[in-house]
């Protein structure tokens, strides 16, 4: 039989409000008083309601994701990555551009970019010299702003890394906006004519040269990079229906924008997280030392390092890249006892289902030896979504990670300025402030 789903009442909608910028601290409220199922808001202009934990992710994710619509849902993104990007498309639309892109992020292509990686994390690295302060949140996000492009354009068109960055920049700030800090109307001087003219101005750069390759002729087997297997792509099956021009760059937009944005802060919580835990870190450096010593790594030394990926799914664990994602429900379905009506916008959170104490034990230990125990319980841990959805990125945003853990270990000794320092953001969970380091 169904319950009345549990909501707070005007005084703590008002609490929560005032505090949505800190969407942590909202969702451990929520779930902390109101268990796993909450309705929030009042209906208007549309119902949403917040569903935690496992089972529930499950069900979303996995059990029935045809009840559940993405595009609505995730519009505000709509401004920087454009309407047929992967993220907004739902249905048959979402099957097809998903068969098309995928090739693009086989795990052969992955572990191509290897020495891109290694490149691009070392040349920031370079620079953090002893004595030196700076924000690794602002240092990462270059590195992996120049990865994205990299990868996305291939080594012939680095010089474009920072170009492109600089031009989307304006679209990614307002995307992190919230609701409440949001205009959306189409004026060249407000911030969202702003991001609307960010966006056409990466289109032009991303058109030029889409023109430029088809017109020297396109072979995805001598190119490793992601633009060249996006032009190349066509349906399996009679006739050929290659991505648009406009569906081109819409996926190249949301892949810089996940691939760098989210990557970067993920990058920041490992040096917040190896800085926090010394423990860690010297176990850390001395699995890294006596497996490759100094060098570099490749894919097999990666795989040999226990400690390395534990590092990275703790990280992502605790400071998963959006702590919180929605989906509108299509019809009324059924779950936890309670009936939530067709038309709701459903809210899950990595964030919370991560840090659920009878799933983790101590959920806010940083214990990268518990990924050696096995898998954890069936999603309970979807830092990058889960099922035939999942982030398509993420084995190249994994590999950043894990390059990253590798070379820390390897080369640099620093302390953190603010041991305390909290996430904030909703399209992207990033250290509140940046995260100022000391080099010693």
């Amino acid at each position: 039989m169904s319950t009345t789903i549990p909501r707070p009442g005007l005084i703590e909608h008002f609490r929560l409000a005032a505090k949505v910028n800190d969407l942590a601290w909202c969702l451990d409220r929520i779930y902390g008083d109101y268990g796993p199922v909450v309705d929030v808001g009042f209906k208007i202009p549309i119902r949403v309601t917040y569903l935690s934990g496992p089972e529930a992710n499950q069900y979303i994710l996995s059990d029935h994701p045809e009840n559940f619509l993405w595009g609505e849902a995730l519009r505000l993104l709509k401004v920087i990555v454009g309407p047929t990007a992967l993220v907004l498309s739902d249905g048959d639309e979402h099957k097809r551009r998903r068969r098309l892109v995928q090739p693009a992020f086989g795990m052969k292509r992955t572990e191509a970019q290897l020495g891109l990686v290694v490149n691009e994390v070392d040349r920031v690295l370079h620079g953090w010299t002893p004595g030196r302060r700076l924000d690794a949140f602002s240092e990462l996000r270059g590195a992996a702003r120049r990865v994205a492009v990299r990868s996305l354009f291939g080594e012939d068109m680095g010089q474009l890394a920072d170009q492109i960055g600089d031009t989307l920049e304006p679209g990614l700030d307002y995307a992190s906006r919230t609701p409440m800090s949001r205009l959306d109307v189409n004026l060249p001087f407000l911030p969202y004519g702003k991001a609307v003219r960010a966006r056409e101005a990466t289109d032009r750069i991303v058109l030029e040269e889409v023109r430029r390759r088809r017109a020297e002729g396109v072979d995805a087997d001598a190119s490793p990079d992601i633009l060249t297997a996006l032009l190349a792509a066509t349906e399996p099956g009679d006739g050929e229906h290659p991505l648009s021009d406009e569906e081109i760059c819409d996926q190249v937009r949301s892949l810089i924008a996940a691939g760098y944005d989210t990557t970067a802060s993920a990058m920041s919580w490992i040096v917040h997280a190896l800085g926090a835990n010394p423990r860690v870190l010297d176990a850390l450096r001395t699995q890294v030392r006596d497996t490759i010593g100094d060098r570099a790594p490749t894919i097999d030394d990666l795989r040999a390092m226990p400690l390395v990926d534990g590092v990275v799914r703790e990280t992502l664990r605790l400071w998963p890249p959006g702590v919180a994602s929605g989906r509108i429900a299509v019809d009324d379905f059924e779950l936890h006892g309670h009936t939530i009506p067709g038309g709701t916008l459903v809210m899950f959170s990595p964030y919370i289902s991560h840090r659920l104490p009878e799933v983790w034990g101590d959920p806010e230990v940083f214990r990268p030896e518990r990924w050696e125990d096995g898998e954890p319980v069936p999603f309970s841990y979807i830092p990058f979504g889960g099922a035939y959805r999942k982030c398509i990125g993420f084995a190249l945003a994994t590999l950043e990670l894990q390059v990253l853990t590798v070379r820390l270990a390897q080369r640099v000794n620093w302390e953190l300025e603010n041991p305390d320092v909290r996430g904030a953001g909703i399209a992207n969970f990033a250290p509140k402030g940046g995260l100022p380091i000391r080099i010693r």
